[in-house]
């Protein structure tokens, strides 16, 4: 009789830590975590669970109206992972991202669209060098582990590429195709 209790005690106690997860607001967590990962969020609303803010920044990169969903399936892999999607420089970024146990973060099912060539460029701190275009992407796989890009495979186009202004050259587009060699340890790019 005891342990019948017990188990429904115990199954009870789960559903209420599950409820508290569900509902603990975003930007509570957000004041908890200030200071890791680089990234400043403005306007958060919602849950941990589901939730969006204003804008994101990362160094110089702006992110518009941010949303996240957390996929508690990937607990059971020994993850944690958000489907999470952006306006970025007038073009829009949507991808499964994630940590593992061992740190290593990922994201798979990465889609930009739209995205201007020279919002990119200020991502890796380049300087503006007057570049136009759009870039495309579906990247099936971005891994990252110990503060290096270690997997990479899918599809960036380039479209409408040119120089702006004084020049005014019309480049055309570029295609490239990046897999993963894991004999290797390399990443190429055709």
């Amino acid at each position: 009789m005891n342990v019948i209790r017990l188990r429904y005690g115990l199954f009870f106690l789960a559903l209420y830590l599950l409820f508290l997860i569900v509902t603990l607001p975003a930007a509570q967590v957000y004041r908890w975590s200030v200071g890791e990962g680089g990234a400043q969020l403005y306007g958060i609303d919602g849950t941990l669970w589901r939730g969006q803010a204003q804008t994101m920044r990362i160094g110089a990169l702006s992110l518009d109206k941010p949303a996240w969903t957390f996929r508690p399936g990937a607990l059971l892999l020994g993850r944690t992972e958000f489907r999470v999607s952006a306006g970025l420089g007038g073009g829009g970024v949507q991808a499964v991202t994630g940590r593992s146990l061992r740190g290593a973060l990922y994201a798979r099912d990465l889609q930009l669209s739209a995205v201007p060539i020279d919002t990119l460029a200020a991502l890796g701190g380049e300087p503006d060098l007057g570049l136009t275009g759009r870039i495309d992407a579906s990247i099936d796989a971005l891994g990252v582990s110990g503060g290096q890009l270690r997997e990479l495979a899918g599809r960036v186009e380039a479209n409408g590429l040119g120089m702006g202004p004084p020049l005014d050259i019309a480049l055309g587009g570029l295609t490239l195709q990046f897999e993963t060699d894991r004999r290797e340890d390399r990443i190429r790019g055709v």
